[in-house]
């Protein structure tokens, strides 16, 4: 993507350093799809294993912060 003109379909997050430092710039912005909700499944067990219970929090912080920012 940054070797020379090319156009990509990508998350914007995955690239926002490259767009802030100027070495990527948007395109077609009125033609780009908005997403809706993120949602997270996992089973429903009494007793979840660290590392999900980390990623649960981590992952309901990042989607309320995205509301917020919204």
């Amino acid at each position: 993507m940054r070797g020379g003109p090319a156009l990509a379909h990508v998350v914007e997050s995955t690239a926002a350093d490259d767009i802030q430092a100027g070495r990527l710039v948007t395109a077609l912005d009125e033609y780009a799809p908005t997403l809706g909700a993120a949602h997270l499944y996992f089973p429903g067990t009494p007793h979840r294993p660290a590392r999900l219970r980390v990623f649960i929090d981590y992952f309901q912080a990042a989607h309320a912060a995205r509301r917020a920012a919204a």
